[in-house]
């Protein structure tokens, strides 16, 4: 269970993780049709007696690792999964500050309990509407 799981979790980490920590489509379409391939033999275990002993252990040993991984496992899945979550709410927040052109600098003095945020809001400087101008000119 060991080495073989080991092995065979570095083999799908290296094919399933892409430059930006993305799953491929090519791993998530074999992971479905895995997925079928284990709902059928929950269906009907007779499946089973195709493969030799050792193939239907190992089958096995790896589908109860994928349902219940070892702590280490569980813990470095747990710590990706909130990575990319925190990733990705970063990304979507500073989208946001971009498109309103609000920008937040933190204070390098203050005291840790006492952090001071300064907060800056970009407003359009031209002019959008000349019109405007000449009715306040002749208004005045």
């Amino acid at each position: 269970m060991g080495n073989d799981a080991a092995s065979g979790a570095s083999t799908l980490r290296a094919m399933s993780i892409g430059p930006q920590n993305r799953i491929t489509d090519e791993v998530a379409e074999q992971l479905k049709a895995a997925t079928e391939l284990l709902e059928a033999v929950v269906r009907d275990r007779s499946l089973l007696a195709a493969l030799s002993e050792e193939e239907r252990t190992r089958l096995l040993s790896a589908a109860g690792d994928v349902f219940n991984p070892d702590l280490v496992a569980r813990r470095q899945w747990g710590k990706t999964m909130k990575r990319q979550q925190k990733a990705a709410k970063l990304e979507r927040d500073e989208s946001v500050l971009a498109e309103t052109g609000i920008r937040v600098l933190r204070d390098p003095y203050s005291a840790k309990p006492y952090v001071l945020f300064y907060t800056t809001k970009r407003v359009g400087g031209g002019i959008q509407d000349f019109d405007a101008i000449k009715v306040l000119k002749f208004a005045l």
